[in-house]
């Protein structure tokens, strides 16, 4: 089973949540196109309610560019088998072009929809789409919101802690792994990163100076904990991957008991500087370090 840095539970009681409310405004609102409200309102589920009203803007110019090709396939009385594809396909290309990448599905949707679901003319089944999209923006902003944007401090620590466990469990599996196994980690503290630093930019416009020092504190400490990363990959690529030593280091960075074991000569300058990133590490309760 891969790694997230989501809980599963979260995600899914967010999904939910915007679904649901989504699918009370669709009918309020007199919406038929029930099924793109609910559906768009999961697709733009986030961290935070500036990373959601992202997406919502790139499902939203998706739906414009596919509705745009759907229509005129529909208007133009193009058959299916020919006019699907190829509104298809040229909305996925001008979502892309236009630097708009995440609203390439709300673009190909949108183009097969509106030749194959129809609520009167067209361009009247446009309308209802753009509205559904609509109404999922601001559904799963008011969830992301509610549920997210509000807790950034507890959130961001529950997912440098999942985080911090599963880089432990790859320093203990890196003995048999070798260096690749490590690398694997990369990609989620980007990921994690990359949400933070959208929270704290928010955080700033909202002028909520507590709640920004937090999450600036969460960022030193997951700065921190790519720099050991880095250093351990570095160790294992100077040192043989059969080497007692290397798999005697590796198995004490994740609890740290005890003296640190000693190392060949090869590895000796990356252990100390792992030793000194690790003497500098960054606690909840302490102000962000100069990594």
């Amino acid at each position: 089973m891969g790694f997230t840095l989501t809980n599963p539970v979260f995600l899914a009681g967010k999904s939910a949540a915007a679904c649901a409310l989504a699918l009370l405004l669709a009918q309020a609102l007199g919406v038929p196109d029930a099924v793109t409200a609910s559906f768009v309102a999961v697709l733009c589920c986030s961290p935070g309610a500036l990373m959601g009203l992202r997406t919502s803007v790139e499902q939203l110019v998706g739906s414009v560019l596919g509705g745009v090709l759907g229509t005129l396939g529909a208007v133009m009385h193009l058959t299916p088998a020919l006019g699907v594809p190829l509104a298809v396909g040229v909305a996925v290309l001008c979502t892309h072009s236009v630097g708009f990448h995440r609203g390439t599905i709300a673009a190909a949707f949108t183009a097969l929809f509106l030749q194959l679901v129809s609520f009167g003319d067209p361009l009247e089944t446009f309308v209802f789409r753009l509205e559904a999209v609509g109404i999922a923006g601001l559904s799963a902003f008011v969830v992301n919101v509610a549920s997210s944007s509000l807790f950034y401090g507890a959130l961001f620590e529950k997912r440098l802690a999942r985080l911090s466990l599963h880089i432990d469990a790859l320093l203990l599996q890196a003995v048999d792994s070798g260096p690749s196994g490590l690398v694997v980690a990369f990609p989620h503290i980007t990921e994690l990163r990359l949400q933070l630093e959208q929270a704290l930019r928010e955080l700033r416009w909202r002028r909520n100076a507590k709640a920004e020092a937090r999450v600036a504190l969460i960022i030193s400490r997951v700065e921190w904990l790519e720099d050991v990363v880095h250093l351990a990959v570095n160790l294992e690529y100077s040192l043989p991957p059969d080497d007692s030593k290397l798999g005697e280091f590796l198995a004490w960075l994740p609890a740290q008991e005890g003296p640190a074991p000693q190392l060949p000569e090869a590895g000796r300058e990356t252990r100390e500087r792992i030793l000194a990133v690790l003497a500098r590490r960054v606690s909840p309760g302490a102000p962000p370090a100069d990594l």
